[in-house]
């Protein structure tokens, strides 16, 4: 499969260069005979330069499926769920389609159901389990009451989480991660310390790789366009705005929803800072 995908790439590329030289001779012979320049600088120039920008892309698309084909075949790999192999294939399969928004989709879709089973899991098992469970989500200080306190939201959802009343989502994560290290929030409820008790108690020294995971998914750096975190890379691809599908980019969305992007966040998950070898070593605590 390697060996096809390289002679694919490879074949389209010396396609692409060919036509290119071809159209540039052609060119610059018509331009020599008639004395009519400015046709090449108008007309031709721009069609070169839109090939290249395709040529371009064509290769960021080619390393984006060349390195999820290394990382299926990494040690690693046979430590997630079957059903997060399962997502993980299919982004290359998007990929192989150029679809960039599916591919985002099922790496984030496998990324937050291996969180899911690794931290938050064990957490709402022990708190159905309590024979107090109130003592939970009781409150030592009422929020604001115009409920401008985003706090007081994180608090609620998460709560309803443990409930049973919501289902965990990509975009909750990082939020109930980033309270493990919050004190305000301790000041209204016991929760996030309760939770952060007992991770420690499961994990050990290996708790610190927690709160790594947290700084991870709440980095804004990883992509081209700044501000973006991974939770808010994968809400543009369930929900693109203004998505043009150029291949030179003209929207937010078109620089956010980018194959250069998938590529990084890709690199985040397996190469640096490695999200995945973080997420599989608290699993092995369970």
């Amino acid at each position: 499969m390697e060996i096809e995908l390289k002679t694919q790439f490879y074949l389209y590329s010396q396609m692409m260069i060919t036509s290119f030289l071809g159209i540039l001779i052609c060119s610059i012979y018509l331009a020599l005979q008639t004395g009519e320049m400015m046709i090449y600088i108008t007309t031709i120039v721009p069609i070169l330069f839109l090939g290249l920008i395709l040529l371009i892309y064509r290769i960021t698309l080619y390393e984006a499926v060349k390195f999820l084909k290394w990382l299926i075949e990494a040690e690693i790999w046979q430590k997630l769920e079957v059903q997060t192999i399962k997502d993980f294939k299919q982004a290359e399969t998007s990929m192989r389609n150029e679809n960039v928004i599916n591919a985002i989709i099922n790496i984030c879709k496998g990324l937050e159901r291996e969180l899911k089973i690794a931290i938050f899991q064990p957490f709402k098992t022990e708190v159905e389990s309590s024979q107090n469970r109130k003592e939970y989500f009781k409150l030592l200080k009422p929020f604001k009451s115009d409920g401008s306190d985003p706090r007081q939201r994180t608090y609620q959802n998460f709560k309803n989480y443990l409930k049973g009343k919501r289902h965990l989502t990509f975009g909750n994560i990082p939020f109930f991660l980033l309270n493990l290290t919050d004190n305000k929030i301790g000041r209204h409820t016991v929760l996030f310390d309760e939770f952060s008790d007992f991770l420690k108690s499961l994990f050990h020294e290996d708790y610190e790789k927690v709160i790594h995971i947290s700084k991870i998914l709440f980095n804004h750096q990883f992509f081209t366009v700044s501000g973006i975190k991974i939770s808010d890379l994968r809400n543009e691809a369930a929900h693109p705005q203004n998505l043009t599908n150029s291949p030179e980019p003209t929207s937010r969305s078109d620089r956010i929803l980018s194959s250069e992007n998938y590529l990084r966040l890709l690199k985040v998950m397996a190469s640096e800072p490695n999200l995945l070898k973080l997420i599989v070593d608290l699993k092995a605590h369970l």
